[in-house]
């Protein structure tokens, strides 16, 4: 899952300026404090994993449900959180 939130970081990236580019690290924060995406970015990031796992892998996730998220606590804070996450929901997919 690492490389396809990488890849989809390296496509965030080419549309931001150089000093605003996020680093491919489990560490970097996405959401809540000390993060630097705004909501568009955030979509973006979101829409372009979403299209990734489909189009690489054939899965096909949902990472909003009905339940209330905390974007700056849960599993979008960093990208370490964030693939953690992918691979839950890979996990369940693969159970149903």
């Amino acid at each position: 899952m690492q490389h396809i939130v990488f890849a989809t970081l390296d496509d965030l990236n080419a549309q931001r300026s150089p000093t605003n580019r996020l680093a491919k690290s489990a560490e970097t924060i996405l959401a809540g404090e000390g993060g630097t995406l705004d909501s568009l970015a955030f979509v973006n990031l979101v829409v372009g994993i979403e299209r990734r796992l489909d189009d690489e892998l054939g899965l096909v996730v949902t990472f909003f449900d009905d339940d209330p998220m905390d974007l700056a606590a849960g599993p979008f804070r960093t990208v370490g959180a964030l693939i953690d996450h992918i691979a839950t929901l890979a996990a369940r997919s693969a159970d149903v």
